[in-house]
């Protein structure tokens, strides 16, 4: 996850670890483990929705595009394939990392559905926000919001 950040920004989340005073890198150490946990053991599906909801709520407001904000979940095949034991062409390794790597691509569907919906909710705030800055302009306008021209 650290990976995905700038390295001098990678280097402040990895260093500090107190939750108010660097949120992003507690969010990361706590999303990595649960994230670890339920691709080796199953995933434990309400602590692993709201981590990864969290982390990726993080991602949207940080206006990463969305190959961008959900790129962590592909890195983790990487990091696997870098694993002592994981690189052979046995059979058995082999199944094993088709059946973990499906996990993966799972858990990256789940991330950009999420992000997706984080970005659609900040539009949405957006947008009632210019509409009912700009509530006294349409109206001189002639536009109403009941209408639909606005």
């Amino acid at each position: 996850m650290l990976a995905s950040y700038p390295s001098q920004g990678a280097a402040f989340l990895a260093s500090q670890n107190d939750r108010f005073a660097n949120p992003v890198g507690a969010a990361i150490n706590e999303v990595t483990a649960i994230v670890m946990d339920s691709l080796i053991g199953g995933p434990d599906e309400p602590l692993y929705s709201e981590s990864l909801d969290r982390f990726v709520r993080v991602r949207a407001v940080q206006e990463y595009s969305a190959s961008q904000a959900v790129s962590f979940v592909f890195m983790l095949k990487d990091a696997i394939m870098e694993t002592p034991g994981w690189g052979g062409d046995s059979a058995g390794p082999m199944r094993e990392r088709f059946a973990l790597f499906s996990r993966i691509d799972g858990m990256a569907l789940d991330a950009f559905d999420r992000y997706a919906s984080c970005r659609e909710k900040l539009y949405d705030v957006a947008m009632n926000e210019f509409k009912r800055r700009n509530r006294k302009v349409f109206e001189r306008l002639g536009l109403s919001e009941t209408t639909g021209d606005f």
